[in-house]
C-alpha cells in the first residue's frame, strides 16, 4: 500500500462520515457512558469479541 492508496482510503472514509446520518454520540459529563453499568456491559461485550480474535490467531 502505498501513499496514494491511503490518502484514496482516507478520503473515502471521510466522505462516508460526513453523509452519515447517524447521529454523533452522546457526551456525558465524565466519560463516554452514562453510567458504570453501561461501562461494564461494554466491556464485557468487547471482551468476548478479543477473547474469539485471540482465539483464532
Amino acid at each position: 500500500m502505498n501513499q496514494q492508496d491511503i490518502e484514496q482510503v482516507v478520503k473515502a472514509v471521510l466522505l462516508k462520515m460526513q453523509s452519515s446520518d447517524t447521529p454523533p454520540a452522546a457526551v456525558h459529563e465524565m466519560g463516554v457512558f452514562a453510567s458504570l453499568d453501561d461501562a461494564v456491559a461494554a466491556a464485557k461485550i468487547a471482551q468476548q469479541g478479543l477473547k474469539s480474535v485471540a482465539m483464532r490467531q
